[in-house]
């Protein structure tokens, strides 16, 4: 999968699909890359050096990869996702079928089990792919024509990874906060959500000290997920 999703970041990756016309929502990207997968008897091939299909019909993801089936789409273009959920390194293999391939050490797990991936980093660029048909000799399945295409992980709005968002006083009667670009975002603060009052209003999260805690200077990771991206931010304390 190395070779997928990092020989992606050499050139540029055409994320929004082309359009034959205005209501045409589901057209391949420009990049999309069509190729014929011979199972394991009868070649084995490989997608990017990383995914096969096995003789009893099923992708396998290999080189620390994981996919993710999204069910009946309307081609490369229809696939979209609002949170990655669960993975497996074997997935059937089925005609109309979209599916997401992802680096597992890419993805971070957020205390409701759903995933995200670094906002807008190359370094986690995943694998969209749409199943266009079984490959047949005679009657018997011997792969499947699919189309595919890299994506980087969007931003949404996201706070700059590893910047500091927010500035509280030690003291409990101060506050701070910090506003998102939705109000549909989850958000991890680690061991750190013990030594603050933390409350979420729309978009908003607005932070304090928690009472009898003296949170002593210094910075506070926080993970916050939009959709399937992540950012890590701090929290400072100040004086």
């Amino acid at each position: 999968m190395k070779k997928i999703l990092f020989a992606a970041s050499l050139f540029v990756i055409a994320v929004a699909s082309v359009s034959c016309s205005k209501d045409d929502k589901t057209s391949d990207p420009a990049d999309a890359i069509t190729l014929n997968m011979s199972n394991e008897s009868n070649g084995q091939t490989m997608l990017e050096g990383a995914i096969y299909i096995d003789d009893s019909n099923n992708f396998v993801a290999a080189d620390g990869c994981v996919m993710m089936s999204l069910g009946k789409v309307d081609g490369l273009g229809g696939i979209a996702f609002s949170s990655i959920g669960h993975t497996s390194s074997q997935i059937a293999v089925q005609s109309g079928y979209g599916y997401a391939a992802f680096i597992s050490r890419s993805l971070m797990r957020f205390p409701s089990g759903k995933y995200a991936l670094p906002a807008g980093s190359t370094d986690a660029d995943y694998l969209k792919i749409y199943v266009v048909s079984q490959l047949k000799k005679k009657n018997e399945v011997v792969g499947a024509a699919v189309k595919y295409a890299a994506v980087t992980p969007k931003r949404y709005g996201l706070p700059e990874f590893g910047s500091a968002v927010v500035k509280v006083s030690n003291y409990t009667n101060n506050s701070a906060s910090l506003t998102l670009s939705t109000s549909d975002f989850e958000y991890d603060f680690g061991d750190a959500a013990s030594q603050f009052n933390v409350r979420k209003e729309g978009s908003k999260l607005i932070f304090s000290p928690a009472e009898y805690a003296y949170n002593t200077k210094g910075s506070y990771p926080l993970f916050i997920r939009i959709r399937e991206s992540y950012t890590k931010v701090y929290v400072a304390v100040v004086e």
